[in-house]
């Protein structure tokens, strides 16, 4: 279910690159996997179950069975006090037994997974400055990244690395998908943490996610976000952002 969710939000990008295929087989390979554990479950689960119905049974026929070719004599007094016995521990027996075997399993899997957790490597020293004072905007760079050193799983996106943007400038940061630019970005704004580094921002920082949010309104309602309208400043930010063609299109434009 989580690749699949992952899958549908990504689904642009996967038909943008035509990694169908490759994506397929992923998920065919994962469901086999799935499949596997499903079928081992319910098999431990019917064989739970066969066990809790069939015990009483099965233990009274293998009580008289060895009971009588020891020599015993069966009389209804043994037959009944042996059936009494095999009902009172069928149910702890039957039915609490393979529970309790069931919870210590869960119970091992899950100190296995907080074990890894707990022994984890210490995250380094992280020092992130933000300053939103007038005082600092002129006199230093707007961001600045000192030996940053990211990764992501086994993976490094980054190593030691260095960036400082300067004032008045665009900067643009490219590279090809998974190259690690949302990342740099998440990391400006101290929405994601690095292993160590240092990084600084001055002055305050406005950021246009990739996916947009999009209000149910006009497109005159998107772009003011509940300002007061004003329609010099109106006018120069639908240039900016290069909408006059779209909003010329329009039926009413």
């Amino acid at each position: 279910l989580k690749m699949m969710g992952e899958l549908l939000v990504g689904m642009r990008v996967m038909k943008m690159y035509a990694w169908e295929n490759a994506f397929r087989s992923l998920i065919a390979a994962t469901r086999r996997l799935e499949s596997k554990y499903v079928l081992s479950t319910n098999l431990r689960r019917a064989f739970n179950l066969a066990f809790y119905l069939g015990i009483n049974t099965f233990s009274s026929f293998l009580c008289f069975i060895t009971y009588k070719l020891n020599g015993g004599d069966l009389t209804t007094k043994n037959v009944f006090t042996v059936l009494a016995l095999l009902g009172a521990v069928r149910v702890p027996m039957g039915f609490f037994f393979p529970v309790g075997i069931q919870s210590v399993s869960e119970v091992r899997v899950s100190m296995k997974r907080f074990r890894a957790i707990m022994l984890k490597d210490d995250v380094g020293a992280i020092d992130y400055v933000k300053n939103e004072s007038a005082l600092v905007h002129a006199s230093l760079p707007p961001v600045t990244i000192s030996n940053l050193t990211y990764s992501w799983g086994a993976q490094a996106i980054f190593r030691d690395f260095d960036f400082a943007a300067a004032h008045n400038t665009l900067t643009a940061v490219v590279g090809p998908v998974g190259s690690g630019k949302t990342t740099l970005l998440l990391t400006i704004l101290g929405e994601l943490r690095p292993d160590c580094g240092k990084i600084v921002v001055n002055g305050s920082t406005y950021y246009a996610a990739q996916e947009p949010w999009v209000l149910s309104l006009s497109v005159q309602d998107n772009i003011l976000f509940g300002s007061p309208f004003n329609a010099a400043w109106y006018r120069s930010v639908v240039r900016a952002c290069q909408l006059e063609e779209d909003i010329a299109s329009f039926s009413h434009g």
